[in-house]
């Protein structure tokens, strides 16, 4: 930063863009890490249209305001961070010489926290040359996707265990320097990469006897089933829209980046990218209208999901004294769209069971007899990037 070349460089840059060009010399002298001249460029995309640059790589973080993205250089492996839109320029943040993976910014941003060789390492956003381990693996594991807490206390990773499929949440709280157990309501087992969210609630995966589900558990422990039960290992780092209608997550299984509804339907998923296990680190950006991720863990790329619409509410209600049966409804607040619901029938196919207008809620009887049913929400004007959504209702015996 002191170099007379690299200061002129940036105010230079500055003086095309309309900045002050003395205000950027103080910027340079104070910066305590290196400016790099390449600018990242972020492409812009939709879900039929992608383009993306030479410059980046592995995307981590999204920094809470959605300005800016925090990525681990594809040439230098350090964590470096410029604007969402790709058009500034980067800021190296570490000078650790290793690979490093599932970093994620302090809700302040004033800590970075990534893995490395096995371990949890921990260092002060401005103080390059501070990281030190805070937590390793335990053997036959492996340390995976790193959040911190709304607070900012408590610091989370997941530890996996590939050939048992399961997960254990492990916590360091900054204040005690030490491995604490996970606050509540993150201490219940076969938790694993777990996004604490602003409003106090957890995004997890929740792992039990080789299946996994993506949940979300509120500051009383309630929790709400956002995907449905799937084999171990269909779920990876999830992240959730900010108006809570749609999940993120890398599928391992079949190696795609996946967005669904979250309302715990089996269908309905729109495959984003494929063939990329680097995409485990998408993330929403602010307003949900778009989400950033990286090609193949060098290129980070915008990707625009317009048109993946309607959002929709499904609540279940158990049948009270006196009523016949438990009901679902689907609700699309404001929406003049009409859908129906059928019932998959063994003899006659198809059934329909309901049919009406999405803004005042579309309720149908759900079945009582024991056995697994299946039942389909059509939109009675689909587009092509509308599908079916299908939903499986288990009714255990007894």
């Amino acid at each position: 930063p002191l170099q007379p070349e690299a200061r002129f460089a940036a105010a230079a840059l500055a003086s095309a863009e309309g900045g002050g060009p003395a205000a950027w010399a103080a910027y340079v002298a104070d910066e305590p890490f290196s400016l790099r001249s390449a600018r990242v460029q972020l492409g812009v995309a939709t879900v039929s249209r992608m383009s993306t640059s030479r410059h980046g790589g592995q995307v981590w973080d999204v920094s809470a305001d959605g300005t800016r993205i925090l990525y681990a250089d594809a040439f230098r492996g350090q964590l470096q961070a410029t604007d969402v839109a790709g058009m500034g320029l980067a800021a190296q943040l570490t000078d650790q010489e290793s690979e490093k993976r599932w970093a994620a910014w302090s809700p302040d941003e004033q800590w970075l926290a990534w893995v490395t060789d096995g371990a949890l390492w921990l260092q002060r956003t401005g103080s390059s040359g501070t990281h030190r381990p805070v937590l390793r693996t335990n053997a036959g594991r492996t340390l995976r996707r790193t959040a911190w807490t709304a607070d900012g206390q408590y610091l989370l990773v997941s530890e996996v265990a590939v050939r048992e499929q399961s997960s254990v949440l492990r916590c360091y709280s900054l204040a005690e320097s030490a491995e604490v157990p996970p606050p509540a309501p993150l201490d219940r087992p076969g938790l694993g990469d777990v996004r604490c969210l602003p409003d106090g609630s957890g995004l997890a995966v929740l792992s039990v006897a080789a299946q996994q589900a993506i949940v979300q558990i509120q500051p009383d422990g309630a929790t709400q089933l956002l995907r449905p039960w799937a084999p171990w290992g269909s779920y990876t780092a999830p992240d959730l829209a900010p108006d809570g209608q749609r999940v993120l997550w890398h599928d391992s299984l079949s190696d795609q980046l996946l967005v669904g509804p979250a309302d715990g339907s089996e269908g309905w998923l729109v495959p984003l990218a494929g063939s990329t296990a680097s995409a485990a680190g998408a993330r929403f950006v602010p307003g949900g209208a778009a989400v950033v991720y990286s090609a193949h863990g060098r290129r980070p790329i915008w990707l625009g999901l317009d048109g993946l619409a309607p959002q929709l509410a499904l609540r279940v209600s158990w049948p009270a004294p006196g009523e016949a049966a438990p009901r679902a409804a689907w609700i699309a607040e404001g929406s003049e769209r009409v859908a129906m619901v059928s019932l998959a029938d063994a003899a006659d196919g198809l059934r329909e069971v309901g049919r009406g207008r999405l803004g005042d809620g579309l309720s149908v009887d759900l079945p009582r007899e024991p056995g697994e049913h299946w039942l389909c929400l059509t939109l009675a004007d689909a587009r092509q990037d509308e599908l079916p959504r299908w939903y499986r209702w288990v009714v255990p015996e007894g």
